[in-house]
């Protein structure tokens, strides 16, 4: 994530930049202690001093006007599914930031907490936005495991997917196809058990109907085809252990070219 970072009243956020050459000199005085803890966890073991995007900067978002407490909506950074609702004081934002894992202020205990200290679903920070008011913040999320306490991939039941949240289900879906307790009588896990090249062998003929449904002008048999199509290419991306978001992940790349 790249910062943008300024000095707030009463409290200094790191300007990382800066952080970096603090961190390798020893010069931290100016930082709180527990900005010390996270920039020194940050730099363990790296050579390089990175961080997430990040739209929004800790000096203009309005603490002062919600009484230094933001709401903090927690959204899958891939699928768009909304997962959880926290909060965050500047503390546990800057710890956030400096982290790249989701930390919160619990209002009940009046401490700070890491989503998944306790549980290992822990959230890594991949952007953070706020609105128009600059009082609520949107942090798009990588979750491990699920956002719930309850065992749910959503805090809010039922859950609300979009598409994309879809697709990544089926996904997940497939993945435990694979696995080796699989059920092999399920059509997924017999075709993955015979191998890439039967697996790409099914692209291929799925390929052949769509094109000659498309040609043959047949709308239904047309959407049809294309499933199975879309289906079996992500059955090709777990054989070959690839992954479907970095093929969206490339399309994206290629049209921030074509734009700029």
């Amino acid at each position: 994530m790249k910062i943008i970072s300024k000095p707030i009243v009463d409290q200094r956020e790191p300007s990382f930049n800066v952080a970096t050459a603090d961190i390798k000199e020893g010069n931290l005085e100016a930082y709180s202690h527990s900005e010390q803890e996270v920039l020194e966890e940050r730099h363990a073991g790296s050579s390089e001093f990175t961080t997430a995007a990040l739209e929004c900067e800790s000096s203009l978002l309005d603490w002062e006007k919600m009484k230094g407490l933001l709401p903090a909506i927690v959204q899958h950074a891939q699928t768009g599914d909304v997962l959880m609702l926290g909060y965050m004081n500047q503390e546990a934002y800057v710890q956030t930031v400096s982290t790249r894992k989701v930390t919160f202020l619990s209002r009940s205990k009046q401490s700070l907490w890491r989503k998944g200290d306790t549980s290992g679903n822990s959230m890594e920070v991949q952007s953070i936005r706020t609105d128009c008011d600059h009082d609520v913040l949107l942090v798009l999320v990588l979750p491990k495991g699920p956002a719930c306490h309850l065992g749910y991939s959503s805090c809010f039941q039922p859950p609300v997917s979009t598409d994309l949240g879809f697709i990544k289900t089926l996904i997940t879906t497939i993945a435990e196809r694979a696995t080796a307790g699989a059920d092999p009588i399920r059509y997924t896990t017999q075709l993955l058990n015979e191998g890439r090249e039967r697996c790409a062998q099914k692209v291929g003929e799925e390929a052949v109907e769509t094109v000659i449904a498309a040609v043959g002008k047949k709308p239904h048999e047309l959407i049809n085809e294309t499933a199975d199509l879309l289906f079996h290419m992500l059955v090709l991306l777990q054989a070959c252990n690839s992954d479907f978001f970095d093929v969206i992940e490339c399309l994206k790349k290629r049209h921030l070219k074509k734009i700029q």
